[in-house]
């Protein structure tokens, strides 16, 4: 493999496929195809393997060798994109060397599919299922009938018209199990859900989605013991009952499942949540119903959709289990949103149990459900002028990203996005410290204190607070500075919480490279982490040839010079040339087109690749 990857003409690897072993080769020279994307030979490869044409393909997944999490680059045919570069594929070769070539077949788009996984063979055991590999699904029989299904069109057009005809998409299961297709799309290994899953009531709930399961004698005992219990708690009941508090009111909910008007019958809480809470249930399209805690981890949930999807919806032993788990007695959370589609509500099913007394937990907060709260939501979500107005300006805007401005600018995006302190406070916080968390930043070979202060009452978004330090360190003044990229927040944006950046200080160990990205006619900053970059070496968002005082220097007097920006300004104003060309005119482009050789010399293969990718950047660092 060393041999075949040093000249990094050809790579060559050996796949296992249904117990034959084949030779796979990647040509990198190969002209057939565009320069960056020559890994689409492994579309065309597997066809001549597998026999399944490459358009029926939806991508390959390529798992890397001797990672305790799988780790793996996504190759897709549909989303044309620089990553994996075909470097990090010939590395992720080299270190496998041999691989297992598995499959699974899906059905999206309304139409058939087939999907592979190059799985190392070292990270697999000998005669046996692993999470990606089950021995009992990638035989020849079994593959054959998935092959025979997706390539015939006569069969998929008439599944295709079967879905077509429902009011609802999401009953196209149902539509595939009356094909006697659906085991072949729905197959799940026993090994893989026995291990991921918590505990075997669990594992038998999350694998009832997936109906074709290998069957063994084990299997069909756990399906008893749920039986047993649910007959239990029913006493084959045709009603279901549990208490919900909601604003400090209890009421009863009462699921009967013999009503006929309901084909999935947990729908009927739509209709209930909407005689308790007052807010129509066209305004709520979903809910979820939690089944699963585990200690300091964020609970697992059953969705459950007004508009009855089959394929998520959970069924009568799912629903009568979580109810028995939380011993019939809930807390009725609420979340608003703002989409597509407009304002809307979302509700959450909380055991009273797993909330502490008097504190906060995951989904549920004191402070916010609260009737005074709660109203004012439920006033914003059914006033049809106001929604009218904000759909009517988010639709202006043409930008998305300006969602967030515009709720603001109607006073209402605090009830959209509002956040427990509480609990983020007593799970991650441990000391008045890590309210004013402070770090180190290198800048030109100078170190710096940053501090944000939480409790600087100047600040309505507490992290601004950089952008006027970072304009002592640097010299530049704000106004030249719309945004930090740390988990990247823009000066108009809401602050992320103090939880999120303290912990990306944490993990960087309190120490950051100040990098800087000049973008006509403003500068942006990057905090890096001194851990990502190597000593005496450039990464990426860092790089040590441009981030010296005399480059920085240059680049600050262009952008502080109100005349030189005029006449740039005006220039472009009057003409109908390319921008770059003007900046190249006045001689500054170079200090916003400036990229890093070292950096691009190690990620692409070839000079000839990386001239073309780089073509645009025409000033590249000079050596010699």
């Amino acid at each position: 493999m060393e041999q075949h990857n040093d000249n990094s003409d050809k790579t060559t690897f050996k796949v296992d496929f249904l117990g034959e072993c084949h030779e796979v080769v990647i040509d990198w020279n190969d002209d057939k195809y565009k320069y960056k994307y020559k890994r689409f030979q492994l579309f065309e490869l597997l066809e001549s393997i597998t026999g399944v044409p490459r358009e029926l393909n939806m991508g390959i997944i390529l798992y890397q060798a001797e990672n305790r999490q799988p780790r793996y680059h996504t190759i897709s045919i549909f989303y044309i994109s620089d990553y994996p570069n075909d470097e990090e594929i010939c590395d992720s070769i080299r270190d496998a060397g041999r691989f297992r070539l598995t499959f699974g077949a899906t059905y999206d788009f309304k139409q058939p599919s087939i999907f592979y996984a190059l799985v190392p063979e070292s990270s697999e055991p000998g005669g046996g299922c692993s999470f990606h590999f089950c021995r009992y699904k990638h035989t020849k029989s079994f593959f054959n009938k998935v092959k025979d299904i997706i390539t015939n069109e006569k069969l998929n057009a008439k599944i295709a018209s079967a879905i077509q005809s429902l009011r609802d998409d999401g009953d196209y299961v149902e539509v595939l199990r009356q094909f006697n297709v659906l085991q072949y799309f729905r197959s799940m290994c026993d090994y893989h859900y026995t291990r991921r899953i918590v505990n075997e009531d669990q594992r038998l709930v999350s694998g009832r989605k997936h109906p074709y399961l290998r069957t063994r004698e084990r299997f069909a005992q756990f399906y008893d013991i749920i039986r047993v219990k649910m007959e239990q708690q029913n006493d084959n009941s045709d009603k279901t009952t549990f208490k919900v508090d909601f604003l400090g009111e209890y009421h009863d909910v009462v699921i009967d499942w013999n009503d006929d008007k309901y084909k999935l019958k947990g729908i009927q809480l739509f209709e209930q949540l909407e005689s308790i809470t007052g807010v129509p249930r066209e305004f709520n399209s979903h809910m979820f119903l939690q089944y699963h805690q585990v200690e300091d981890e964020e609970p697992l949930y059953h969705f459950i959709y007004s508009h009855g999807d089959s394929n998520i919806s959970p069924n009568k032993e799912e629903i009568c289990d979580s109810i028995r788990n939380a011993e019939g007695r809930f807390h009725l959370a609420y979340q608003a949103n703002y989409g597509f589609k407009g304002s809307s509500i979302c509700y959450v099913l909380v055991p009273e149990s797993s909330v502490p007394e008097g504190e906060c937990s995951f989904h549920f907060c004191r402070y916010i459900n609260t009737k005074r709260f709660f109203n004012k939501v439920k006033d914003i979500i059914t006033n049809e002028k106001l929604n009218a107005k904000i759909a009517s300006a988010i639709q202006a805007s043409r930008d998305p990203a300006n969602e967030n401005d515009i709720l603001r600018q109607f006073d209402v995006l605090k009830y959209f996005h509002s956040m427990c302190d509480d609990l983020y406070t007593r799970q991650y916080m441990h000391g008045d410290e890590q309210l004013r968390p402070t770090f180190k930043v290198e800048f030109l070979g100078e170190y710096h204190d940053l501090v944000i202060d939480w409790n600087d009452d100047k600040y309505i978004y507490k992290a601004r607070q950089l952008f006027k330090q970072l304009e002592s360190i640097t010299g530049v003044p704000c106004k030249f500075n719309p945004e930090i990229l740390l988990h990247h927040f823009q000066v108009e944006d809401e602050t992320p919480h103090y939880y999120n950046i303290y912990s990306f200080v944490e993990n960087a160990e309190g120490r950051f490279h100040l990098a800087y990205n000049a973008v006509y006619p403003h500068i942006g900053y990057f905090l890096v982490p001194e851990s990502s970059v190597p000593e005496g070496e450039c990464s990426f968002y860092f790089c040590r040839h441009k981030n010296t005082k005399s480059f920085f220097n240059k680049l600050k007097d262009i952008i502080t010079n109100d005349e030189l920006n005029a006449k740039i300004a005006s220039a472009f104003q009057s003409r109908e040339s390319n921008f770059d060309e003007i900046l190249r005119q006045f001689d500054v482009l170079k200090y916003f087109r400036s990229i890093c050789d070292d950096l691009y010399t190690r990620r692409f293969v070839n000079e000839e690749e990386r001239r073309i990718f780089c073509q645009r950047n025409l000033y590249l660092r000079t050596r010699g």
